[in-house]
């Protein structure tokens, strides 16, 4: 596959019947947190774990978990990742149609009501609110407080384009910053550790289902 060709929907457009897009997606949700998380420590950044928010609210105090957390230079992100590849028809994922801006704004508000996980991310600013935030690297660890001086927001989405930015920032604020998985593998796909990482899924996909076609192990 030629790097600067590197696009969910076109390869899922000539490849692929539609009825097995939901398929691979659900395989790729399974390891897909672990491509940023290669890009951004290749990028100089330390990847510190799962962050936990908690939020004193009215005496009583509300906690959500994040999918990770960074530092570089000081500077400490947060950071959400919704790498959507199938969902309503990949109406998520290809944001230059004139379907991304609804579907957008439905799946953002149904996801502020039903998950606090996504609320606080939203939310979330420095400059209000009684909060702390934690983070854990592994899942049995101590935790560690985070520290709460600059932390900014990140988010990391299927497939971006100017369009969906704009239609993004719009709910989440200017300061916000959008990554594309899609440019993250473009620029590692020929890098050591993303290989190994695609190799290692690859190899138990293929054992199992031809275990699948001959019951052989």
């Amino acid at each position: 596959m030629e790097k600067a060709k590197f696009k969910f929907m076109e390869f899922f457009e000539k490849n692929i019947e539609e009825n097995k897009i939901s398929f691979l997606a659900r395989v790729f949700g399974i390891f897909s947190e672990e491509i940023p998380k290669i890009w951004f420590e290749l990028k100089g950044f330390q990847v510190l774990g799962r962050p936990t928010i908690s939020i004193e609210n009215e005496n009583k105090t509300e906690k959500a978990t994040l999918d990770f957390c960074q530092e570089k230079g000081g500077k400490y992100y947060i950071v959400e990742q919704k790498c959507f590849l199938a969902y309503d028809d990949c109406k998520l994922l290809n944001t230059e149609s004139d379907e991304f801006k609804n579907a957008f704004e439905k799946w953002h508000n149904n996801k502020k009501e039903q998950t606090k996980a996504w609320k606080f991310f939203v939310n979330f600013n420095t400059n209000t609110g009684n909060y702390s935030i934690t983070y854990k690297k592994n899942k049995n660890d101590k935790s560690k407080p985070l520290k709460n001086n600059e932390i900014k927001k990140k988010l990391i989405w299927g497939s971006i384009s100017d369009n969906g930015k704009e239609i993004i920032k719009k709910h989440l604020g200017e300061d916000l910053e959008i990554y594309s998985i899609e440019e993250m593998i473009k620029e590692i796909i020929n890098k050591e550790e993303y290989l190994n990482l695609i190799k290692s899924y690859q190899d138990s996909l293929i054992a199992f289902f031809n275990f699948l076609n001959t019951g052989k192990i």
